[in-house]
C-alpha cells in the first residue's frame, strides 16, 4: 500500500506532466502549418502553368536561396517535427480552430500564388 508521501508524490508527478503537456500545446503543429503556407507561396509561382522539374526545380531553389528568412522558417518548423504527432494525437476543438484559423488567413496569398499572374 503507498503511503501518503507516495501518493502525494505520485499526484505532483502526473500534475507536473499534465501541465506539460498543457505547454507544449500545438507549438510544433503551428510551426509546421505556417511553413506548410509558406513553402505553398514559393512553389505557387513556379508550378501554375503545371510541374517541369528541369525548369521549375532550378527556378524554385534560386527563389529559396534569395529568401533567407524561408529557410530559416522551414528549419524551425521541422527541428521538433517529431513532436506534431502527439500534439494532432488529442486536439481539442479550440485548438484545431488555433491551426485553422491563421492558415485560412493566408488562403488569398496562397490562392494568389497559384493563379494566373496578372497581366
Amino acid at each position: 500500500m503507498a503511503t501518503t508521501a507516495q501518493h502525494l508524490y505520485l499526484v505532483t508527478w502526473q500534475q507536473y506532466n499534465k501541465e506539460r503537456m498543457m505547454a507544449q500545446g500545438i507549438k510544433e503543429t503551428q510551426e509546421l502549418v505556417q511553413a506548410l503556407g509558406t513553402i505553398a507561396i514559393v512553389l505557387g509561382p513556379h508550378v501554375r502553368d503545371g510541374v517541369n522539374l528541369g525548369k521549375d526545380l532550378p527556378a524554385i531553389f534560386l527563389d529559396i536561396q534569395a529568401k533567407p528568412e524561408v529557410i530559416e522558417e522551414v528549419k524551425e518548423a521541422v527541428k521538433d517535427i517529431k513532436l506534431v504527432g502527439a500534439e494532432l494525437k488529442d486536439l481539442s476543438f479550440a485548438e484545431v480552430i488555433a491551426l485553422a484559423i491563421p492558415f485560412a488567413q493566408r488562403l488569398p496569398e496562397i490562392i494568389k500564388a497559384f493563379s494566373e499572374p496578372e497581366a
